[in-house]
């Protein structure tokens, strides 16, 4: 009996020794849609240590689980995931990450300390825990607004600062805007000239921009309540019919934009971080005006597997690619400072470089109305069936409460 255990005490302590040196014979693996630099800095900093990006042949869907967050959810659990991740927030419910208590905490390293004080508050509360953790770090995060132009309300002769505040009231604005246009008192302003929007500029064109925002307010609010995405209710419903009402009168009484219309809203704005940028006149993508302002927004978010071997690399590697050393230029969306040679005028010819802002731009951002909504048709297949389906009840081919039912079931596509 006591050799029978000598025997056994010797093996465990033979495996204690040999798991740090089976550790180190299994590559590093990493799940990042980069371009080559999370690679790059790998082999410059650690070249004796194997390593592969999974992302190539990762297969990007739910599998069996009902969604990509809880996929990667259960592969944390596991144990067996990529050590790396840099997550998209269009595809994962990156706060549900960061609260699953299966990644691991950076605050070790002073580098990665030191980038999180220096982003603006909301960034720096949204990835840390209790007792100084932190347990992500944003790569980039950036805002996609849909804004209205303070001149083009007043050449309407309206104010600016009475713009709806909801869905809900942007349909009751619309409704008394066709009335304006029918009394003729609005000059050659349209609603949305459907510019930057992404709809063809038909009959069909008010629906398309209503009915859009519409599924993106509702699915924002049931993400934030941490509900499953569910389209086919009476409430919802009733906003599409009255969407697609509504967006069938404005067709009727507006003429279709000309190169000098103006228009009430923007779709995204034209310069980033430039004067038609501001957030300041962002429409607040929410349903009703009690519910907390939200910007559409992304964010490309690193984490680091809990109980990875790799997990000191893995932290070095996040604040090499992440932590701009002082006086270097950084994402103005990000970081509450930047450097003074970031200031200046955004390009009007093109899409201008991300690192360059307006101080005005800056005095008017609000990253705390920031809402990174993941997509509820994330996969190819689920965008081209969506965007159809929503066509089709633009064009009449589709009851609302058909049009709900197939987006809950283009939701459930595996």
């Amino acid at each position: 009996m006591k050799r029978i255990t000598a025997i056994t005490l010797l093996l465990c302590l033979l495996l204690s020794f040999a798991a740090p040196a089976l550790a180190q014979t299994r590559p590093l693996r990493f799940l990042v849609n980069d371009n080559g630099e999370a690679a790059a800095w790998l082999k410059e900093h650690y070249p004796e240590i194997p390593s592969q990006n999974l992302h190539s042949d990762y297969d990007y869907s739910p599998g069996e689980y009902d969604s990509l967050t809880d996929r990667l959810l259960g592969e944390l659990e596991s144990g067996d995931g990529p050590d790396l991740y840099l997550l998209d927030s269009n595809a994962y419910d990156l706060a549900r990450v960061l609260s699953s208590g299966l990644v691991e905490d950076l605050s070790g390293n002073e580098d990665i300390r030191r980038g999180v004080s220096q982003q603006y508050e909301p960034f720096q509360r949204f990835v840390s825990g209790e007792d100084g953790a932190i347990y992500g770090m944003f790569e980039r995060v950036h805002g996609s607004p849909t804004l209205i132009d303070p001149a083009a309300w007043e050449a309407a002769g309206l104010e600016a600062a009475e713009a709806p505040r909801s869905y809900e009231e942007l349909l009751d604005f619309a409704g008394k805007w066709t009335e304006l246009v029918k009394a003729g008192s609005v000059g050659n302003v349209r609603l949305n000239t459907i510019q930057f929007a992404g709809y063809p500029r038909d009959e069909r064109r008010y629906t398309l921009w209503l009915t859009g925002l519409l599924w993106r307010c509702w699915a924002m609010r049931q993400q934030e309540a941490g509900e499953a995405f569910r389209f086919n209710t009476p409430e919802f419903v009733t906003l599409a019919d009255r969407a697609r009402e509504l967006g069938r009168a404005l067709v009727q009484v507006e003429r279709k934009p000309g190169a000098a219309s103006l228009s009430l809203y923007i779709n995204g704005g034209n310069v980033r971080y430039g004067p038609e940028d501001f957030y300041t006149n962002a429409f607040p993508m929410r349903l009703t005006a009690d519910e907390p302002v939200r910007i559409s927004a992304y964010g490309f978010l690193y984490i680091v597997r809990k109980g990875s071997p790799y997990a000191q690399i893995c932290r070095e590697l996040i604040a090499g690619l992440t932590c701009p050393e002082d006086g270097q230029p950084r994402r103005c969306m990000l970081f509450r400072e930047v450097a003074q040679s970031q200031y200046g005028t955004p390009d009007f010819s093109y899409n201008p470089n991300g690192d360059v802002l307006t101080r005005k731009w800056q005095e008017q951002y609000r990253p705390e109305w920031l809402f990174f909504d993941v997509e509820p048709f994330f996969q190819a297949r689920q965008v081209q069936r969506s965007e159809g389906a929503m066509y089709r009840f633009a064009g009449g081919g589709l009851t609302a409460e058909k049009f709900a039912a197939t987006l809950d079931e283009i939701c459930r596509e595996k």
